[in-house]
């Protein structure tokens, strides 16, 4: 099958290619030495700086989801009116992940009243302190 140059496509260079992932390594490294970074050395009151290292994490995390989606994907070689409907139709599955999330968790109890224990699990990773005692009460 011969290819003719009216048709449609793109060509993804080898340079776009090895940018996107020095680039995806780069915000990697970014994200790691921020996740490691100890906030409570910090000792700042007035600002909330786990909060602060959070947000810069998670938009860490967008600009790599752009580079992936846009560069690595073709998403920058497509119609508008797709990247917008694909993009809405994110949102929208991420709210009815939420609204059910909050759902079960704010309404426990409601529906059956004899259900009033919490879920308290104790992690398999991280050992308890000398004297704690966790329950693990699954629902």
């Amino acid at each position: 099958m011969e290819h003719s140059e009216n048709e449609l496509g793109h060509l993804t260079t080898k340079n776009m290619v090895v940018g996107a992932y020095v680039a995806l390594l780069v915000l990697t490294g970014v994200m790691l030495c921020l996740s490691r970074l100890n906030t409570a050395a910090l000792s700042v009151d007035w600002l909330d700086v786990h909060a602060i290292k959070v947000t810069l994490i998670m938009l860490t995390a967008l600009v790599m989801g752009v580079i992936i989606s846009m560069f690595l994907m073709g998403l920058r070689y497509e119609s508008k009116l797709l990247n917008m409907t694909i993009f809405a139709s994110n949102f929208v599955f991420l709210l009815i992940f939420v609204l059910f999330t909050w759902a079960d968790t704010s309404f426990r109890g409601e529906i059956d009243p004899t259900f009033n224990q919490h879920i308290n699990f104790v992690s398999p990773v991280k050992a308890e302190p000398a004297g704690a005692q966790g329950h693990s009460v699954a629902p």
